[in-house]
């Protein structure tokens, strides 16, 4: 699956996790995996969005429109995809840009991105439930974000 973007969104600087949820939610998500916004919600998807980001981040992707391509691969495959050695090799590799990151991950092999599916763990959304997690989290950041929205707690309850 391919994602066009816009030479505005290529260009453009990092956009705050919510913001940048609610856009790849309503306009990524919404065509590419509509039944992960019907079955979880558009509240949920947002939050795992986010909380996927926070990976992206880690490994060095800060491009809104590569975060994207990120969040997809992300999306497809499962949250603890980079646990696959082929993509933690590249994802891990500090040598790359974040644009070739990227583009390496498209260029992985179909049994990696099989292998990396079934053994998707839905825990991983959450990080600071694994235990020892890569980022190094306790607890949820969100807890002490002041980009607090009150109203999206009452979205599709």
């Amino acid at each position: 699956m391919v994602i066009k973007f816009t030479k505005e969104q290529m260009n453009s600087a990092p956009m705050p996790p919510r913001e940048f949820a609610k856009w790849y939610v309503s306009e990524i998500m919404t065509t590419e995996f509509p039944h992960f916004v019907r079955d979880l919600y558009p509240h949920i998807c947002e939050q795992q969005t986010r909380n996927g980001l926070l990976y992206a981040r880690h490994f060095g992707i800060m491009r809104p429109d590569l975060q994207a391509q990120f969040m997809t691969i992300m999306w497809a495959l499962g949250p603890n995809f980079f646990e696959v050695e082929e993509f933690g090799e590249i994802l891990s590799d500090t040598s790359m840009t974040e644009d070739a990151k990227i583009d390496a991950l498209y260029a992985v092999s179909d049994r990696a991105g099989g292998m990396a599916a079934q053994r998707a763990n839905d825990l991983y959304w959450y990080p600071w439930r694994i235990k020892n997690n890569i980022l190094g989290l306790k607890e949820d950041p969100e807890l002490f974000d002041d980009d607090d929205d009150d109203d999206d707690d009452d979205e599709d309850e």
